[in-house]
């Protein structure tokens, strides 16, 4: 069976940001710099996969899962102040 190729690119596009921090960090600024929040979320949802999920960003930061949930949701806001657990 064939992948769609949408598929494979998103796949190698999360493995090469999970790889490269570095990479991560240009990527999510070359989003913030288009002006549209919607392009910086789209940016900032593939690094959260790279970076072990909603789960592994909260263990690495030290910030409650259900809050980031919540910052980040369509109804949330995520220039607030995140409380930690």
């Amino acid at each position: 069976m064939k992948r769609k190729k949408s598929v494979a690119y998103e796949d190698d596009l999360i493995e090469s940001l999970r790889k490269n921090p570095e990479e991560a960090a240009a990527y999510l600024s070359a989003a913030l710099e288009d002006g549209d929040p919607g392009v910086f979320f789209l940016a900032l949802k593939d690094c959260i996969k790279a970076f072990g999920g909603m789960a592994g960003i909260a263990r690495k930061t030290g910030l409650a899962r259900e809050a980031l949930y919540r910052s980040l949701s369509k109804t949330g806001n995520p220039e607030s102040k995140t409380s930690t657990p």
